[in-house]
């Protein structure tokens, strides 16, 4: 169930800045009215907030239910890889047998953690 929780915030923490990362930014120099009314508009400003306002509730509710000194290593260590296989899958980055052993040495104190 704590593994669960994890990927959960993280998954939905990835999903988030996808979406976060989607959003266009009006020019300092042309910053009106209606360029702000445009801006706060995109859909995908306000999808990315809200998933990843529920990663940031589901952070909390593991924090609430498991020791801090083992559950923060663990999150980060989860997002850590969640968000590297969400860039091989979204943004096809590559992988390479360094960041192969990396991901199971992560997993691993993830699993000794829990």
């Amino acid at each position: 169930m704590k593994f669960l929780l994890f990927l959960a915030g993280s998954l939905f923490a990835c999903a988030g800045i996808y979406f976060l990362r989607r959003i266009t930014f009006p020019e300092l120099s042309d910053i009106t009215l209606t360029h702000i009314g445009r801006f706060m508009l995109q859909p995908d400003l306000w999808v990315g907030t809200f998933l990843y306002g529920l990663a940031f509730l589901v952070f909390l509710v593991i924090l609430n239910r498991y020791e801090v000194s083992s559950a923060v290593p663990s999150l980060l260590g989860t997002y850590l890889v969640t968000v590297s296989i969400f860039s091989i899958l979204v943004f096809s980055e590559a992988i390479t047998v360094n960041k192969a052993i990396a991901y199971a040495l992560i997993i691993g104190g993830v699993w000794l953690l829990s």
